[in-house]
């Protein structure tokens, strides 16, 4: 069975008795799982800033040195320690509160977890009872027959999706031991430095090429981890392929209709497709928008992307006996009903389809981008979808739903990094990027057939 207990220190131990800790501190240990303790009771402990990459939390509500408290003592000790230990964007992770008095802490629980931590809700609550090693509120630990690890790993299996994703991340953290070890020498202690330096520097040149001799010492240091990227996510990809999945089960969703799905879908779609955060408006993949003006530049474009067969097939299953004459004054009145509300959100745009290599290695003359338009998914049953388009999946942005429409008969050349005109948008990832790149590489290739 692969591993589905986070290896690499997303752990938390939170006890105000390091001794009552000792069952989880040695399990962990024994199986070589990196934790954080933090002695509870003391605010002095706790972290500066709140963690983001926590999983599993072991939290004593009891924090108070073993003291009667009251409600609200569990209660506020409870939102204080969480919020100073865990940030509202760490996601997933499963609390577990080990403590002698569990059965007597479920309702506050629930109420800070509801309202005060309501942005750093675990994903389930669950227990592991200290009283089972410190029966009868003893001081002194004591032994049983209890498997620890077995009742963790039950507890991660009972959330099918979070147990496989806990095995995903340990993949991730593997992967990359496997790829250093494949990569970089083991065998020559006394000469690892400089052979890795090498390596590094060779990567580094691989990437960028010949603009390597005149990159700045962080510029090739990048381009080195850059190349290692690369290789790692063929590893990443030979590792899952070998790996046994911990208790497969079908991920069924329940009490979800149809448009939570696709709300669900076009958020997702945003998160694989589109990189937020790009930095240079020249960057391969990065969306650009016009400013207002080139209005009738774009009316036009927005015309030839227009599927007046679809438009007209429309109408004509509405009212199929609809005559000619009408057909055609109909058929015109929607297209420019079509367009005005196209219009009214719509987003004029271009994406940088430059060649990676072209911008890596500074040695683009010109950037290269694909004009077209955002406009809203809703509108996608109108779009033409010939040799000459791309039409992407539906893309949540700024709360609205928006594909994006190319016309490869737009593709220009031009000098983006004056900035002029346009504003970067956001970044389409490598994949998407590589769709179109490949769509308008055919487009242009294309023969056509010439016959009598």
């Amino acid at each position: 069975m692969e591993n589905i207990i986070p290896i690499n220190g997303r752990i938390a131990i939170v006890d105000d008795r390091p001794k009552e800790a000792f069952p989880i501190i040695r399990l962990l240990s024994h199986n070589n799982i990196p934790y954080v303790y933090i002695k509870g009771d003391d605010l002095e402990y706790l972290p500066h800033q709140p963690e983001n990459d926590i999983r599993i939390v072991f939290f004593d509500l009891n924090l108070v040195g073993g003291q009667a408290v009251s409600y609200k003592q569990v209660k506020s000790t409870l939102i204080n320690t969480f919020i100073r230990l865990i940030a509202p964007d760490n996601y997933p992770y499963v609390l577990i509160y080990w403590s002698k008095q569990e059965k007597e802490y479920d309702k506050i629980i629930k109420e800070a977890f509801d309202n005060e931590l309501k942005d750093r809700k675990p994903v389930a609550i669950k227990s592991l009872p200290k009283s089972d090693f410190f029966p009868d509120f003893d001081e002194e630990e004591h032994s049983n027959d209890i498997d620890l690890f077995d009742e963790l790993k039950k507890i991660v299996q009972e959330i099918p999706a979070y147990s496989y994703l806990m095995q995903w991340e340990n993949i991730v953290h593997n992967s990359t031991d496997e790829l250093l070890k494949e990569i970089f020498p083991n065998n020559e202690p006394n000469k690892w430095e400089n052979i890795t330096n090498t390596i590094i520097n060779s990567l580094g040149q691989s990437y960028i090429g010949q603009y390597f001799s005149n990159a700045s010492i962080e510029e090739k240091i990048k381009a080195g981890l850059l190349a290692l990227n690369m290789v790692f996510v063929d590893s990443m990809d030979n590792y899952i392929g070998k790996c046994n999945i911990s208790n497969p089960q079908e991920l069924s969703s329940k009490n979800i209709d149809k448009q939570k799905i696709e709300e669900i879908k076009s958020t997702l779609n945003h998160k694989l497709l589109v990189y937020t955060s790009p930095t240079n408006i020249c960057e391969p993949g990065v969306i650009i928008q016009y400013s207002n003006t080139a209005k009738d530049y774009f009316e036009q474009f927005l015309h030839k992307v227009l599927s007046v067969f679809s438009i007209k097939h429309e109408i004509l299953c509405k009212t199929p006996d609809i005559l000619d004459s009408l057909l055609r004054k109909e058929l015109s009145n929607k297209i420019k009903q079509i367009k005005q509300e196209i219009q009214q959100t719509w987003l004029k745009i271009g994406v940088v389809v430059t060649p990676s290599c072209d911008f890596a290695q500074k040695k683009k003359i010109c950037d290269r981008v694909v004009q077209g338009v955002m406009i809203e998914a809703r509108f996608v049953e109108y779009i033409n979808q010939g040799d000459a388009f791309y039409t992407s999946p539906i893309i949540k942005h700024n709360g609205n739903n928006y594909i994006i429409v190319l016309n490869f008969n737009y593709f220009i050349t031009t000098d983006l990094s004056n900035g002029s005109n346009c504003n970067i948008l956001f970044k389409i990832r490598r994949p998407m990027l590589a769709e179109i790149q490949s769509k308008l590489a055919r487009h242009i290739n294309r023969q056509g057939i010439m016959n009598l």
